[in-house]
């Protein structure tokens, strides 16, 4: 039996459609093509191979499976389904049935009715593409003509800049130039006024002996100061409006720059008075750099930059207790400690837990320990259980451990600082004196600041 497709003749047949065909054979393109209507998409179909396409394989799939030797030669259009004659009277009685055959001309009828259609469209499209193609050339055409137009009027532009720029420079260096020769003309004339007036009291001191000589000196140097003065009168009004005399209008850029210049200048000054507010110059932090570093990790870790500090506990001021640390910083929600060692190692630590005096460790995601004299932020935590210590009769304690222990009266009694327990210190560093400067330490002041965020 023929093992091509019933439909193009030209390809190996695949498909085997048990309700439609004639001869049941397809490829996939003719069964795709053939089968693109809704209902037919229901059809029953079986792959087939080259082992099945014998002669005894092929009349396999063709009998009929209840009644043996029968060959499916209807098709029930109720059930979708190809059945032999048996079928009809036993199971299939009161359904539309149809011939394979009939209803393989259909299958025929309505692919060649497809075909049409599509090279309709083939047609029509190859028709319409040639003045698509030409007139998306043209729009492609008339973009690359504005593009070349574009850089041209920007080379242009810039060259103009440029012009602009160096005769603004060839202005200002000339009016620089002329302002300078009127400064020397003021100083000089300055010196020869003065000289004058030295002239005149020597001789009003000489006119006391009522010397006719002197008389005559006396006022050729007064003439002579008129002149000077005359001078002056004619200059000063000039140094007086220099401005509107001297700044030309091509100058305009001169004077934004200078407006830029002073609010830049005035930021700073709010800037600095905002630095002054959160550290004063007895604060621990002093340094520019110190107090950028601080403020910027602290605004990391409340995920905004509106916050305000407030100065809580200072030891040189309040004492260094740990009872007045806890009166003093209890229940004051998010802080941050700074503390700086007698061998002058600036350190500390953030946590937005509030310290309380229940001997409890508190876990604290946010929390972190630092190092200023170091610049290193250090927020991993191994332990996070052991965030912070509260413990009644000490100080600040962060990390299980501890990474940071301050006692009672911590300027006279020993600390210690043993990192790397709860917090991670970098690689390759002494734990026991990358924070403090040894493991046992005396603080020289600490301080602990309340954050408000806004």
């Amino acid at each position: 039996m023929n093992s091509e497709c019933e439909v193009c003749d030209t390809r190996q047949a695949t498909i085997y459609c048990m309700t439609c065909a004639k001869l049941h054979l397809f490829c996939k393109k003719c069964y795709d093509l053939s089968h693109e209507c809704d209902p037919k998409k229901l059809h029953e179909t079986k792959k087939i191979s080259i082992t099945t396409l014998g002669e005894e394989g092929l009349e396999e799939i063709l009998l009929c499976q209840e009644h043996k030797k029968k060959f499916k030669e209807y098709s029930c259009l109720t059930c979708n389904q190809s059945i032999c004659s048996d079928c009809i009277i036993r199971k299939h009685k009161e359904h539309e049935i149809d011939t394979i055959e009939k209803n393989y001309e259909k299958v025929i009828k309505n692919f060649n009715t497809s075909l049409s259609k599509y090279k309709e469209m083939l047609k029509l499209l190859d028709t319409n593409r040639t003045p698509i193609v030409n007139y998306l050339n043209k729009i492609l055409d008339e973009i690359k003509s504005m593009k070349q137009k574009m850089m041209e009027d920007i080379q242009s532009l810039i060259k103009t800049i440029e012009e602009k720029a160096i005769e603004m420079m060839a202005i200002v260096d000339s009016e620089i130039e002329s302002f300078s020769q009127d400064v020397k003309l003021l100083q000089k004339s300055t010196e020869e006024f003065k000289g004058m007036v030295e002239k005149c009291s020597e001789s009003i001191k000489k006119m006391e002996v009522a010397s006719h000589e002197n008389c005559h000196k006396f006022f050729k140097n007064v003439r002579e100061l008129e002149k000077i003065k005359e001078l002056l009168n004619t200059w000063l009004p000039i140094a007086s409006s220099a401005k509107d005399n001297y700044m030309l209008p091509q100058l305009e850029i001169v004077e934004k720059y200078m407006t830029n210049i002073k609010k830049t200048e005035a930021a700073l000054v709010n800037f600095g008075n905002e630095l002054k507010q959160s550290f004063d110059e007895h604060s621990i932090v002093r340094t520019f750099s110190h107090k950028m570093l601080l403020l910027s990790w602290i605004s990391e870790a409340c995920k905004t930059r509106r916050f305000s500090l407030k100065l809580l506990w200072k030891g040189l001021v309040d004492g260094f207790a740990a009872a007045t640390f806890h009166n003093k910083c209890n229940n004051q929600g998010t802080t941050v400690t700074v503390v700086l060692s007698e061998f002058n190692c600036i350190f500390g630590g953030f946590t937005t837990k509030p310290w309380a005096s229940n001997n409890v460790y508190v876990y604290d995601p946010q929390a972190f320990i630092f190092s200023l004299t170091h610049k290193t932020k250090l927020s991993r935590q191994k332990h996070t259980s052991n965030s912070i210590h509260c413990s009644s009769n000490h100080g600040p304690i962060f990390g299980g451990g501890n990474d940071i222990c301050i006692y009672d009266n911590c300027n006279i009694n020993n600390n210690y600082s043993s990192g790397n327990c709860t917090y991670d210190l970098p690689q390759g560093v002494d734990n026991n004196t990358y924070l403090a400067g040894a493991y046992n330490f005396k603080v020289k002041d600490i301080e602990v600041y309340s954050v408000t965020t806004h």
